[in-house]
């Protein structure tokens, strides 16, 4: 399955609708797309640490 395709589908779950509805995580999203250096920062707090796991297994978020 591709990316895409996989992405598509995980939008289907409640969970991950939720993770990417809520404002925190939309801010925090926005700034790891802008600062890499980010990411670190925000897996220190382990609620974040578990909605952007959650986000990259399902494959809405990929880190290159």
């Amino acid at each position: 399955m591709f990316q895409e395709e996989r992405a598509q589908q995980a939008m289907q779950d409640p969970e991950i609708q939720a993770i990417m509805a809520d404002p925190v995580m939309q801010q925090i999203l926005q700034q790891m797309s802008q600062d890499p250096k980010a990411l670190a920062e925000h897996m220190k707090n382990p609620a974040i640490a578990e909605k952007i796991t959650k986000l990259a297994q399902s494959g809405i978020l990929s880190f290159r």
